[in-house]
């Protein structure tokens, strides 16, 4: 399944489940890569910037969420494990498991908007 599914019954985990995989940053160019993904009550947009084979930064651009919030957090635990395979923030878990997904549509899209 890819971005923008529409969940009619079930969470998150039954959109993602645990298919959040991590990509091969040493696979990707050097650039700002953008990625989203909406499972409707919770989404997220973000912008990855990827500099020698690392994930530099990570701007969450839009994030729609419940009581998630503090889910935004985790883009600190991505860069320092660079790794999108960290824990989700407690109590925000579903928006967590959103923006660990953007991140991955960002990097594995091919998406990318700048090249340096």
């Amino acid at each position: 399944m890819e971005a923008g599914i529409y969940i009619k019954h079930g969470s998150i985990k039954n959109c993602i489940g645990d298919r959040i995989s991590n990509p091969d940053l040493s696979t990707l160019k050097d650039g700002v890569y953008k990625g989203s993904f909406d499972a409707i009550l919770v989404a997220a947009d973000v912008t990855v910037t990827v500099e020698g084979s690392k994930i530099k930064s990570i701007k969450i651009e839009k994030h729609r969420n419940e009581k998630g919030k503090s889910a935004e957090a985790i883009t600190d635990r991505v860069i320092a494990e660079q790794s999108i395979e960290v824990d989700t923030i407690s109590g925000a878990t579903n928006s967590s498991k959103v923006i660990l997904k953007a991140i991955e549509n960002a990097l594995t899209q091919n998406s990318k908007k700048d090249n340096k």
